[in-house]
């Protein structure tokens, strides 16, 4: 693996773990599973919270921020500003949807969601599944595969060191 793949097998990797926790968010908020509110005393929905959180944080709000401040920058630098300009627009409208389904998590975290507080969840949860379901694949088409075309090795072995501080 040359140092170009590996930025861009870290950024995928973490699109995939994003893409996994999405894929069962929107099947406990979706089909016969989004009747029951979440309750933490359930494991499985404890697991989901926990894990939803933890992908959040890490490799949704993490990864945001290593490309606006680290990645995007040097792409723009080869011609890829409109690219990265629409990126960052969508990185903002999906942190509109993190910050009030994490506080909605943690109370589930203690205690069962109330109706209105489920319902608001599953909205949320579906805006951010569809939106970042529809933001990877953007990333993974214009970036992703790109990248290494773009970036010399130097500027790659950059931001692998950048990103392991994160």
């Amino acid at each position: 693996m040359t140092i170009h793949e590996s930025i861009g097998a870290t950024l995928h990797a973490e699109h995939l773990q994003t893409l996994s926790a999405m894929d069962a968010l929107d099947g406990r908020t979706a089909g016969e599973a989004k009747r029951r509110p979440l309750d933490a005393l359930r494991p499985e929905d404890k697991q989901l919270v926990e894990a939803l959180v933890a992908v959040i944080d890490s490799d949704v709000c993490r990864h945001f921020r290593f490309e606006e401040e680290e990645l995007f920058p040097k792409l723009e630098k080869h011609g890829m500003g409109d690219v990265t300009r629409m990126l960052i627009e969508e990185h903002a409208t999906i942190k509109g949807f993190i910050a009030p389904l994490k506080r909605l998590c943690q109370t589930a975290l203690e205690r069962p969601l109330g109706k209105s507080e489920w319902v608001e969840f599953r909205n949320l949860a579906m805006d951010l599944v569809n939106s970042i379901t529809f933001h990877i694949q953007k990333e993974e088409m214009g970036i992703i595969r790109g990248m290494e075309m773009l970036l010399d090795e130097a500027s790659c072995r950059e931001l692998v060191c950048r990103y392991s501080a994160y």
